[in-house]
């Protein structure tokens, strides 16, 4: 007994050596891609270990980046459904009040009627003059209407003639015609006028008015044309001179995408 077990040790011994030597043998051997024999082997022994974990890791990192989205996602749905349905009732508790004291008919009679318009055609020559938009007669417009754009700033207004599918719309940077107008901030009343450029000039203002760089522009409605309280613009520039002020000012209007207008009646006939 003691002798066989003496041989399968010695048979172990061996076959530990014999897989040295091996081992030792093929470190040296060098393939074509000059890596050696046992690097190769342990590398296609490795690296399907490793490409599998990597997908494993990525599997998981995505579904709990997902979970983790979904989580917030919901949360935030939530969030948001309960501030709707609060503001759908205080709503409804506004509207009921309206129709108690009477007021939304009375709105509905003094407001007036909006009319959605686009832009058609701009004169290349003259950008800053007038505009083509695509509503006429036919639609309900008129002479002397205002443009405002989609945002409320005013653009011009509507003048003659006016065509069966269009209108043409003269623009307050125009260097025709003038918009009496007033710094919102104290009501400092002047005039604006255009030279077909992106800036106008504010006209009128005395040399002592603090008039300053920013000062929100409105309409100021002494012109007869226009109505009080539109946003015209903004104060870009301010220089003083003698008895008056030079006051530059940037119109909203041209700031922005001038695509979607609203026309709304009012004023006087060209």
């Amino acid at each position: 007994m003691q002798r066989e077990e003496g041989e399968n040790r010695a048979v172990v011994f061996l076959v530990a050596v014999l897989f040295l030597n091996l081992m030792l043998m093929s470190s040296r051997i060098v393939m074509k891609n000059d890596r050696s024999l046992l690097m190769t082997v342990v590398g296609f022994v490795v690296t399907p270990v490793e490409a599998a974990f990597s997908e494993v890791s990525s599997f998981v990192s995505r579904n709990l980046r997902h979970y983790v989205f979904v989580t917030n996602t919901y949360q935030r749905f939530v969030k948001l459904k309960k501030a709707h349905s609060r503001v759908k009732y205080e709503n409804y508790l506004l509207r009921q009040r309206l129709n108690a004291l009477g007021f939304r008919e009375q709105v509905r009679r003094e407001t007036p009627r909006f009319l959605a318009a686009q832009l058609v055609l701009v004169d290349p020559n003259f950008p800053f003059n007038t505009i083509l938009v695509d509503r006429g007669t036919l639609q309900g417009v008129r002479s002397g209407m205002i443009v405002l754009n989609e945002n409320g700033d005013l653009v011009g207004r509507v003048i003659a003639p006016v065509h069966l599918f269009a209108s043409r719309v003269r623009l307050i940077t125009s260097a025709q015609g003038g918009v009496g107008a007033s710094i919102e901030r104290d009501r400092m009343e002047g005039l604006i006028t255009g030279d077909n450029s992106r800036i106008c000039d504010f006209r009128y203002l005395m040399e002592s008015l603090p008039v300053r760089v920013g000062d929100e522009v409105v309409t100021s409605g002494t012109d007869g044309i226009f109505p009080a309280g539109l946003p015209l613009g903004k104060v870009v520039e301010v220089r003083k001179s003698q008895l008056v002020q030079q006051v530059r000012v940037q119109p909203y209007f041209v700031a922005r995408p001038l695509k979607k207008l609203l026309i709304i009646p009012h004023a006087t006939q060209d």
